[in-house]
């Protein structure tokens, strides 16, 4: 559905006064609010500030970023999962969420950071779980 994107461009207040300019809204019908907004204007234009002009707002929130969403992105672009997934069942979890949870188990049991992802892959598998990197399955298709 479309929207209009006016709003950005001014405030209601100068909207509705290019309505009356133009005779569109007649003196009879103008809002309540407007002779008030008229005699008591607010200390700033409550007009849409842009980010990318020269209105920059400096009290824009940080970004979280939490460990998880590292080790996801990581996943994702690194870990194939060759079983399928059942989106319908709560029985298990998924196998990103696995992943993660048997990365931070055996990184507090002292397991070295280089050889951590592999060694969570190896218990992943030996689980029960099969798992490819995409460097391997890059490989097997260069090799075919």
């Amino acid at each position: 559905m479309a929207q209009s994107r006016i709003n950005k461009a001014a405030s209601i207040f100068t909207r509705m006064n290019g309505l009356i300019k133009s005779n569109i809204i007649k003196e009879n019908e103008v809002p309540l609010w407007f002779d008030i907004y008229k005699k008591f204007p607010p200390k700033r234009d409550p007009a849409y500030r842009s980010i990318l002009g020269n209105d920059i707002v400096h009290d824009l929130p940080k970004k979280l970023f939490y460990e998880e969403d590292e080790l996801r992105a990581f996943y994702f672009s690194n870990v194939t999962p060759i079983e399928p997934i059942v989106l319908n069942s709560n029985q298990r979890k998924p196998n990103w969420e696995l992943f993660i949870s048997t990365y931070k188990h055996l990184e507090a049991s002292g397991v070295d950071r280089n050889e951590l992802v592999d060694a969570t892959i190896e218990n992943l598998q030996a689980q029960g779980f099969f798992f490819k990197k995409k460097q391997e399955k890059q490989n097997l298709i260069e090799k075919q």
